[in-house]
């Protein structure tokens, strides 16, 4: 069996959307893309072709990962944006090679951290994560909640704060801003949603980031929040996290309502989600790889 790796950059994006969706065949969700949207997910979420690999197995493409990258300060992390192997390769060991082969392209690239999301029911994928160094630093959920969202929900209405809606940047630049949440979360990968931040008047209490979905005569038809943040030292951060559901999620209006990467380290979020009648769809591992430690 002849091993051998490319750069995704030297593959045009039509070949690597075949090799993508060759590679995620019968998966666990429809992960299967047409061109355009898989040109817009790779801009979106800052995939660097350049730092992804695909494996060939005798000159036939068999599998490929697809690496984001990203400064935080001083720190240089990277994120695994989907690894995948061709239905006709599965069961024959090349998983590892192909990880490796991206972790060997971290280090050249001097990542200090290497992140990846899997599904909790994926379990081959998450043992072989874990022999590949990466450990679970958190487990996460993604929920749906009522198209009829009763009025009365997150607490009913409150005039207690104020809220300012502005680009998930504003809400990025804060000193309150939380960076340790899976990779999607985030303010960069938010390219076409919005933030809200909440204050008492004065100080920010907390945000929320959220994408609103609208249908072809511009109707509002949908939600998702994706990253919700509480200033450490709020005394009563239930009546915040009521606020910022309260007003994202819009109760007593008709939409389709998700919440993405819930993280079970921060329960009282997704407490108030169940509360309000949100179930879960999805449940996922967040993982880190300390690629300074070898």
């Amino acid at each position: 069996m002849d091993i051998r790796f490319k750069r995704a950059s030297e593959l045009s994006m039509e070949e690597l959307l075949r090799i993508w969706n060759a590679s995620f065949e019968e998966y666990l969700v429809n992960m299967k893309m047409d061109l355009t949207p898989f040109i817009r997910r790779a801009a979106f979420e800052e995939l660097d072709l350049e730092g992804s690999v695909v494996m060939y197995v005798d000159d036939e493409p068999a599998g490929l990962t697809l690496n984001g990258y990203r400064k935080y300060g001083e720190e240089q992390r990277v994120w695994n944006g989907g690894t995948g192997i061709v239905k006709a390769r599965r069961g024959q060991g090349l998983g590892k090679p192909l990880i490796e082969a991206s972790l060997n392209t971290y280090k050249a690239r001097e990542v200090d951290t290497a992140l990846l999301e899997v599904f909790t029911q994926n379990e081959p994928a998450v043992r072989l994560y874990k022999s590949c160094g990466y450990e679970e630093v958190d487990q996460l959920r993604v929920l749906t909640g009522p198209d009829q969202l009763e009025a009365s929900a997150f607490g009913g209405e409150s005039s207690a704060f104020d809220y300012k809606v502005g680009v998930p940047a504003e809400a990025g630049a804060l000193d309150i801003y939380d960076h340790s949440g899976p990779w999607q979360t985030h303010w960069q990968c938010l390219k076409e949603g919005q933030s809200v931040i909440l204050t008492d008047g004065n100080e920010p209490l907390g945000y929320a980031l959220y994408r609103n979905g609208f249908d072809s005569e511009g109707k509002h038809v949908s939600v998702v929040i994706t990253n919700v943040g509480i200033h450490p030292g709020t005394e009563d951060q239930t009546a915040v996290l009521n606020g910022l559901l309260r007003f994202v999620m819009k109760p007593g209006v008709e939409l389709k309502r998700h919440a993405n990467h819930v993280r079970s380290s921060r329960p009282q979020l997704g407490v108030l989600l169940e509360q309000a009648g949100f179930k879960t769809s999805l449940e996922l591992l967040h993982m880190k790889r300390n690629m300074m430690e070898g």
